[in-house]
């Protein structure tokens, strides 16, 4: 009898090793390098360490997914190229640096437009799966989504408060893109463009007045300690950035594999929408706790009726790309219009 049983522990662990060998072997075996332009202690970082680590824990290790945070594997404005060229292999494309190379995803970022970020992330998600141009371009540039996810409704941290629209007469705010400035510039601010890492000297310097930013973002750079005085004043939600592949990567890989890959990624945008909006938060609470001081902007309607149609900016933007983007721009502006007045 003790024999009958060895045999038959000898074949299970054999069957067992034989199974996790399989199992091992049903996806290629990989290394990819996932550049995190964020820093890594910042809200978003969770989601891109999240998918990196169940990517990697459910291909048993074939796929060794390992982020470099904080523009280690380049800046901003050069994510995109970086992708496209395969030099890295997962990356965070923030629109507002690429705009050459995916002049669609302008509408990703429009102000005034998103009312949070769930609702940011949702409508990029639908106007890649439904706007034939905005996929075009991304083939184009070599890339493939894989993660839509937004950041937080943008507010305005300042050295002075802000509470009417006549505190904007004057003020020095941060920017960037081509709509933001715009906007700033019909409240009658000075818009600055600068690079959100510069922001804090800036402030401090006295080149700056206001960062336009999210709380999260600003408790993370920690601005109020050069900037006190928070505004709840909302400007609408925006993507900032998405999480791509290299596309001919993504194409290589078999069937299980994608579609692993694009479970891990939905997992990870239900995530996000648990994590940013704790995020903002807890940011604001930590900022006050600092010794920052919270203002009620007292003019958000009169605000919204003085700014111009962002939509149609960023329509115009895009169209100024060339003659091939002015019927697409304006489809989008469309979609945008319907998907707002459902």
């Amino acid at each position: 009898m003790q024999t009958i049983w060895k045999m038959l522990l000898f074949i299970g662990i054999a069957l067992s090793a034989m199974f996790s060998e399989v199992l091992a072997e049903d996806y290629p075996k990989m290394k990819l390098r996932y550049a995190d332009i964020a820093p890594e202690k910042g809200p978003n970082a969770k989601i891109d360490k999240f998918f990196a680590k169940e990517l990697t824990k459910r291909t048993n290790g074939q796929v060794q997914v390992e982020v470099f945070h904080g523009q280690t594997l380049g800046r901003p404005s050069e994510i995109a190229d970086l992708l496209g060229g395969g030099a890295v292999d997962i990356g965070n494309i923030a629109f507002g640096h690429n705009f050459s190379q995916l002049p669609m995803c302008a509408f990703f970022n429009t102000p005034m437009v998103y009312r949070d970020h769930i609702m940011a992330a949702q409508l990029a998600k639908l106007g890649f799966q439904t706007q034939t141009k905005v996929q075009e371009e991304m083939q184009r540039a070599n890339v493939y989504p894989l993660i839509f996810r937004a950041m937080s409704e943008y507010r305005l941290i300042s050295k002075k408060p802000v509470v009417t629209l006549s505190d904007f007469k004057g003020l020095k705010v941060r920017t960037f893109g081509a709509v933001n400035p715009i906007m700033f510039k019909a409240l009658g601010a000075v818009p600055v463009t600068m690079n959100y890492h510069e922001a804090y000297e800036g402030l401090k310097r006295g080149t700056l007045d206001a960062m336009y930013f999210s709380w999260s973002a600003s408790h993370q750079f920690k601005l109020h300690e050069v900037a006190p005085y928070v505004s709840d004043v909302n400007f609408g939600a925006n993507v900032g950035y998405l999480t791509f592949i290299n596309l001919g990567l993504w194409n290589s890989w078999p069937q299980n594999l994608k579609e692993l890959c694009q479970q891990v990624a939905r997992e990870a945008e239900q995530l996000s929408i648990e994590i940013i909006g704790e995020a903002d938060r807890k940011a604001l609470e930590a900022m006050l706790a600092d010794g920052a001081k919270l203002f009620h902007f007292k003019e958000q309607e009169q605000l919204e009726k003085a700014l111009p149609d962002t939509i149609a900016l960023v329509q115009e933007r895009v169209a100024k790309v060339g003659a091939q983007y002015e019927a697409p721009a304006r489809k989008y502006a469309d979609f945008l219009r319907a998907e707002l007045a459902k």
